[in-house]
């Protein structure tokens, strides 16, 4: 479990909105998202996983 603030200062990402949550684990498949997890939502050849943000959220997932 890491903070999300050390994740992206490690990674260079930048965090929108408020908080600082626990990150669990990552996955860029909404359908294995767990309360606490991040999902990152990747643009593939085939399918645009941004698409599926709405569902990953309404699993738990902590950050996007």
């Amino acid at each position: 479990m890491v903070k999300l603030a050390r994740l992206a200062a490690e990674l260079g990402l930048e965090i929108r909105g408020d908080g600082d949550p626990d990150i669990t684990g990552l996955t860029e498949d909404s359908r294995l998202i767990e309360p606490g997890m991040m999902f990152a939502a990747v643009r593939g050849a085939q399918a645009d996983a941004r698409a599926v943000i709405s569902d990953a959220e309404s699993r738990g997932a902590a950050a996007v």
